[in-house]
């Protein structure tokens, strides 16, 4: 199981499991668009176990304490904006938003700004430098320029920023159903979700965040991996992910058994 990342990254070192469970695409019983990210030209390179969108988590409590409107779908990057400056003098910066340098985080600010890092144009494949990027970027920097730079800590673990907000700390976490997951592990569920907020002139979107199933060519035999895929995607194994609520399963069934679509 990999991340995206590492998936995408070292593509070349798995086989191609189209071969191997052509299944996965059956998007009757799986959510096959999952699988998109993760094909080059026809081959696929590795399937998802597992996947999120990346949402705004919030603490509506002590969002309503500090006077700030509480975020609602179709909210904007001006209101945003607006409770992080609400925010500032009331918390530490750090409580108010977990800023890093991670491309998972700024990546979902990029997009939405209507920019990407590589294109399918054979013109112009290379947009890191689109002014649609380039304002991504900006937006991800004037978070920082508001919150300071006390907020950013070169290195700081993931689950320092999922504990302060479990203990009500925190005003905003951009994360995904396993970060919903870990604050539901730690006894917390005073959060609620929404999209992240619209950039004007951008796209809605999101960013994908997936477990992936990968196999090396050292696998002694395709009939082996194709049982290895076949279990990981079977319903008891994709059943019991969705009881832990880790993550959406790449089973339709057993997502469906575990999400509350209301």
């Amino acid at each position: 199981l990999r991340p995206t990342r590492h998936a995408q990254a070292f593509r070349e070192e798995y086989i191609d499991l189209a071969e191997v469970f052509p299944e996965a695409r059956d998007a009757g019983t799986y959510f096959a668009p999952t699988c998109r990210p993760f094909m080059a030209g026809a081959k696929q390179y590795a399937v998802p176990f597992l996947f999120s969108p990346r949402v705004m988590i919030y603490n509506p409590d002590l969002l309503r304490r500090a006077g700030c409107t509480l975020p609602r779908p179709g909210w904007e990057w001006i209101d945003f904006v607006a409770s992080l400056k609400q925010l500032r003098g009331q918390l530490p910066a750090q409580n108010i938003f977990p800023w890093s340098r991670g491309e998972n985080m700024w990546m979902c600010f990029v997009f939405r700004a209507g920019g990407c890092l590589i294109a399918d144009d054979p013109v112009d494949p290379v947009r890191i430098d689109s002014p649609e990027t380039r304002h991504g970027l900006q937006l991800w920097r004037e978070i920082l320029d508001i919150l300071g730079p006390e907020t950013f800590a070169e290195g700081a673990p993931r689950h320092d920023a999922l504990d302060a907000f479990a203990r009500g700390q925190g005003a905003f976490l951009l994360g995904t159903r396993q970060d919903a997951g870990g604050l539901r592990s730690r006894g917390f569920d005073g959060w609620e979700a929404v999209p992240l907020p619209l950039v004007p002139g951008g796209r809605d979107v999101t960013v994908q965040t997936t477990d992936a199933i990968c196999i090396r060519p050292s696998c002694p035999s395709r009939a082996l991996a194709r049982r290895f895929v076949e279990t990981m995607l079977s319903e008891p194994v994709q059943d019991f992910i969705g009881k832990l609520g880790y993550g959406i399963p790449m089973r339709k069934s057993a997502a469906f058994r575990s999400l509350d679509i209301g």
